[in-house]
């Protein structure tokens, strides 16, 4: 094997040294004749070829197991981090009804990590009348938009110490104010609704498994007809 290296060097030089074969420059004073010339010609071309064939059946340099079992060292990963603290959001949203009593409309939960945004939607859909449409053979029919209002919960944990943590919540509410009925020259009405949207957002300190309460149509909870109430609780990692 250590033999087979220099040999090979040196086999690749002169192939790349005889590759360009150039001829000598000729003087005009010491002309050779044809003869001469093609015979010169013809020796040198043998002894390109004998080379070539030499360079062509010299066989490559086997390599020894150990090479050929030789194994690239690739960079290791980093440390492994410990697992991110989760957290199970209970919430409540609650509605005082006309005669006082409170009524529970929803109860959605999420399971969210720190420092990262959950979300919770709470949707309702209205159907709208907004114009007749006729085909060709004269039937009509309604056409009808939907509209989406209800409550967008969006919030964030960030631990503080053991037991507690910083709560950031955003309330988005929409609600449809009124809607309108607009009657068209052919007798046909088509209706449009007004929608009226308001945010409410608190960050507060809270104590894992005590109720949050943040209120929804007013700030203050004791204010607001419906309010949501909040459980965060840590899920330990198992």
């Amino acid at each position: 094997m250590r033999c087979a290296t220099p040999f090979l060097s040196a086999m690749l030089f002169q192939a790349i040294i005889i590759a360009p074969v150039v001829a000598a420059p000729v003087v005009a004073d010491d002309v050779p004749d044809a003869d001469a010339t093609r015979s010169s010609t013809a020796a040198t071309d043998a002894n390109v070829l004998r080379a070539e064939s030499n360079t062509a059946a010299q066989p490559a340099p086997a390599l020894s197991r150990r090479s050929a079992r030789k194994s690239v060292a690739l960079p290791l990963p980093g440390p492994i981090q410990g697992p991110q603290r989760t957290y199970r959001i209970a919430c409540r949203i609650v509605e005082r009804q006309d005669d006082g009593q409170d009524k529970v409309t929803s109860s959605p939960k999420v399971v969210t990590v720190a420092h990262q945004p959950a979300q919770i939607q709470i949707a309702q859909a209205t159907p709208l009348v907004t114009g007749v449409e006729t085909n060709a053979a004269g039937a009509s029919k309604p056409n009808v938009t939907v509209v989406t209002t209800g409550l967008s919960l969006a919030f964030k944990i960030a631990p503080d110490r053991p037991g507690r943590a910083s709560f950031d919540v955003s309330i988005e509410r929409s609600d449809i104010e009124s809607v309108d009925v607009t009657k068209h020259a052919d007798g046909s009405a088509s209706q449009s609704a007004r929608v009226a949207s308001q945010t409410t957002r608190v960050i507060d300190v809270i104590e894992f498994t005590k109720k949050f309460v943040v209120g929804i149509d007013h700030k203050d909870p004791a204010k607001s007809k419906r309010r949501a109430e909040f459980v965060v609780d840590e899920i330990e990692a198992k």
